[in-house]
């Protein structure tokens, strides 16, 4: 925040999320998604990031171990329910 050109506040986010990624099946098992995940995680710190999430379905265990073998760890499971109108 600025007033008159003096800073009154200050934020420092550090935080990144991981959102949806996916890979076209015609391309998968060749190591895609780790180097998106690589290179995303080598963008953050670059800029001084101190924390990142990931989050994946429960059932989806490659995922899952995809994301361990690159060092997250788990923290929280959720259940996350949707209704999509119509159906």
């Amino acid at each position: 925040l600025r007033d008159f050109g003096d800073y009154d506040g200050l934020s420092n986010v550090r935080i990144a999320r991981f959102g949806l990624g996916a890979v076209h099946p015609d391309f998968r098992n060749r190591g895609l998604v780790s180097d998106l995940v690589i290179h995303s995680m080598e963008w953050l710190n670059r800029r001084h990031g101190h924390f990142s999430f990931i989050s994946t379905q429960g059932n989806n265990i490659p995922a899952q171990r995809l994301f361990l073998n690159a060092g997250f760890k788990p923290a929280t499971t959720a259940l996350t329910l949707h209704y999509w109108e119509g159906d």
